[in-house]
């Protein structure tokens, strides 16, 4: 009697394999979303960036930061990711656009995607509001 064996995997076989993609799946998916949703932070980044370096052009020149948008010499306007900055004497600050693409996977709890970015000139200082999305930050 000759024992023939098949040339298929068994199901535990294939079970096994599955679980271990599974596993692999909830740990890259969601740092995946995370690096995906800073790249798209660097757009609010940068207009905010120029807003501060405005803002330093403009103390040089008159002796304190402007208080409106329109005072400087730069333009804000909105881009894909983010709605149009906004500045006061203090601080330049950008909100997300919840409304264009992307969502919230894998970000923190609590982390929504109309998350603020602001920057304050005289601390030379990056924050972002709700504290939890700080993994947006430069």
């Amino acid at each position: 009697m000759v024992n023939k064996k098949s040339g298929g995997f068994t199901l535990i076989e294939l079970l096994v394999v599955i679980i271990i993609i599974g596993v692999l799946a909830s740990v890259a998916i969601p740092r995946y979303f995370r690096s995906v949703e800073r790249t798209r932070a660097t757009e609010g980044v940068s207009k905010v960036a120029a807003i501060s370096h405005a803002q330093e052009r403009f103390s040089q020149r008159n002796g304190a930061y402007a208080t409106t948008q329109e005072a400087l010499d730069v333009d804000a306007v909105a881009g894909k990711y983010f709605l149009t900055p906004t500045v006061d004497g203090v601080n330049a600050r950008i909100q997300r656009n919840k409304t264009r693409d992307g969502g919230t996977t894998g970000w923190p709890t609590g982390c929504t995607n109309d998350y603020n970015l602001m920057y304050t000139y005289a601390t030379n200082a990056w924050t972002v509001e709700p504290g939890n999305c700080a993994f947006v930050l430069p």
